[in-house]
């Protein structure tokens, strides 16, 4: 961090919007933003936070500590999207750029873009990209560069895991799940090692690469613009979130944070947002917290 006085603008991902986004601003559209920043002598850009909310808007109702939101993935820069490998003309690249071009027409006007909206015809997009590729993502998974990213994010495992079980279960929250509700590490892992959910976990964890990479890439271009990049971290973890679903022992879920009576509220708040059992990450030597500091590529 730099001791000097700088000027800033804070910014949601969302908000960043193109003339490549499907939209809304996605994160190679960070980059682009560096470079007006860069001209308008702008040293600092805080970013709100983008983490996974799934269908919640607020970015600080979050579902994991790890994952990004796949609303800020930028379809066109897929890979699988650019070359898909089927013959069916209605899952071509060309296909692929045209049924993007229909959200953006669709959603992409409007003031205030319709978050679930968009979120929902993107995801849908994005499946049927994944279903097309489907055996080349499977190769990458078993020997080639998705397999070692797992590796390195094995967090990305139990996210996975609780992504499908959220969405079979019509996005209720875990607590509301008629199985799974309590899922012990062995039992996490025999659902993400079951050949029969391999493809749908897969498609978790192929999103959260892609994810990884543009990011990391837009990242990149903010610092060789010589820009400070900080991000916002947010300090509890939503009641639910595959965290609290997949490590309940490190959360104090008899207790949740809140505000006190105010000028606004006076009666205070509840948020829900369980506390942390510090006592609990303690005994190991508070490695959930470490990882996740760490940006999620260390094991826990």
């Amino acid at each position: 961090m730099t001791k000097t006085r700088l000027l800033g603008a804070v910014i949601p991902v969302g908000a960043l919007r193109s003339g490549k986004t499907t939209a809304v601003g996605e994160f190679p559209d960070l980059g682009e933003f560096a470079h007006l920043c860069k001209k308008m002598k702008i040293g600092l850009i805080q970013l709100l936070p983008v983490n996974d909310t799934g269908y919640e808007s607020s970015p600080y109702s979050s579902l994991t500590a790890f994952a990004l939101h796949p609303l800020y993935l930028r379809i066109s820069d897929l890979p699988e999207a650019a070359a898909s490998p089927t013959a069916k003309p209605t899952a071509s690249p060309v296909a692929f750029k045209k049924k993007a071009a229909v959200i953006d027409e669709e959603f992409g006007g409007q003031t205030r873009f319709p978050f679930q909206k968009i979120l929902k015809a993107k995801m849908a997009l994005l499946r049927e990209i994944y279903a097309a590729n489907e055996s080349a993502i499977e190769q990458r998974a078993l020997k080639g560069e998705l397999g070692a990213w797992i590796e390195r994010n094995t967090w990305v495992k139990a996210y996975a895991v609780y992504r499908r079980l959220k969405e079979t279960n019509g996005e209720k929250s875990w607590k509301e799940w008629p199985e799974y509700r309590q899922a012990s590490p062995s039992d996490i892992a025999a659902l993400w090692q079951d050949p029969k959910l391999r493809g749908e976990h897969l498609f978790w964890a192929w999103l959260q690469e892609a994810l990884d990479n543009q990011f990391s890439a837009a990242a990149k271009t903010v610092a060789d613009a010589g820009i400070v990049l900080k991000g916002d971290l947010p300090i509890l973890m939503n009641d639910d979130s595959c965290d609290v679903w997949a490590h309940p022992e490190i959360f104090d879920l008899h207790l949740s944070a809140g505000a006190p009576p105010d000028m606004y509220s006076p009666e205070g708040q509840n948020w829900g947002f369980p506390l942390y059992n510090w006592a609990e990450q303690e005994k190991d030597a508070y490695a959930w917290w470490k990882q996740r500091l760490a940006g999620g590529g260390k094991k826990f």
